[in-house]
């Protein structure tokens, strides 16, 4: 059953976003906030699907944290779901992440034209420099930055590592930094196509606000995300004993 639902899934995704295909190449004639309204929407009608068709449901805890604009938000990255889940929470988000992504043809000009921030890691300081510019302008623009600070998905159990670059923005943009912490990946595990039915959890934390030194801010913030994401995931792993499926 659960392997049919997730086929019945990517069905859906399949057509839902070829039929979008078309709604976006009107949006490309707009400003880059334009696109990323429609790719908002887009999201949107995805995590729908997941809840139709996989029984996959968010809550959504400190919500007051996620208002502000003007904030860097560094999460927890366990699944794509919260990659999608996230953009629809703040007002306008522009993402943090990989530039090989926006190689990808057709999918790669998108991501470009909604104006995420593309970093290439092996470029050092350099890369640093630019995450920083480009993280201002969107700030400047009314929209908010996340990032990832762990760079890709990281499987439950499985040892933090936070790269530099949230440190750099928290120290040289002077705005807050809003932790937030999940469990999606009890429900959504990586790399596996059946997902659990289940309430994913993504929990905004107390901003951490500009001042401290950079050694500091980054043990402060993997000690908040992870700290919330150990408790998340047990109240998730609690959740599916009591409905008879084996946690991961």
């Amino acid at each position: 059953m659960s392997w049919l639902r997730a086929l019945a899934f990517n069905i859906y995704l399949q057509i839902w976003t070829l039929g979008m295909a078309f709604v976006f190449g009107i949006s490309l004639l707009f400003s880059t906030n334009v696109v990323m309204r429609f790719a908002k929407f887009w999201a949107r009608g995805v995590c729908l699907g997941a809840q139709v068709f996989l029984g996959i449901r968010a809550e959504i805890r400190g919500a007051d944290y996620l208002k502000d604009r003007r904030v860097v938000l560094a999460a927890k990255h366990q699944s794509s779901w919260e990659t999608l889940k996230l953009t629809t929470l703040v007002p306008l988000a522009a993402t943090v992440l990989k530039r090989e992504l926006t190689q990808i043809p057709v999918y790669g000009y998108y991501l470009r034209r909604t104006g995420m921030i593309p970093v290439d890691r092996d470029l050092g300081v350099t890369a640093i420099r630019s995450l920083i510019e480009q993280a201002k302008l969107r700030l400047d623009m009314g929209r908010t930055v996340i990032i990832y600070p762990e760079g890709t998905r990281v499987s439950i159990g499985r040892k933090p590592h936070y790269f530099p670059g949230v440190a750099a923005l928290y120290k040289q943009l002077g705005v807050p930094v809003v932790p937030v912490a999940l469990n999606s990946a009890v429900y959504w595990p990586r790399g596996s196509f059946v997902k659990i039915p289940g309430t994913i959890v993504i929990e905004a934390l107390p901003p951490i606000r500009p001042g401290l030194d950079r050694k500091t801010f980054l043990k402060e913030l993997e000690k908040r995300i992870e700290t919330a994401t150990a408790r998340l995931v047990e109240e998730g792993r609690a959740d599916l004993r009591r409905r008879g499926y084996e946690p991961p």
